[in-house]
């Protein structure tokens, strides 16, 4: 008996969950390049979970290696 094929996403949900994830990294690095240089506030803990929880979401779609949601 031959395991069942593993469920693999179709293509628009992962590079949808990508480009969201590529979002919140680019609004979060801007954050933090805007307190580095500006004096502005740190990120939030808020700012942070957009990011955590796109990243997340593209590592359930896809079943994205480490690397490439950090």
């Amino acid at each position: 008996m031959t395991p069942p094929e593993p469920i693999k996403p179709k293509p628009d949900t992962y590079d949808e969950a990508h480009a969201a994830n590529e979002k919140a990294k680019e609004q979060l690095n801007q954050k933090i390049e805007q307190c580095l240089h500006a004096g502005g506030l740190w990120p939030t803990e808020a700012d942070y979970k957009v990011w955590i929880d796109a990243a997340d979401a593209l590592r359930k779609v896809g079943q994205a290696p480490q690397e490439a949601v950090e």
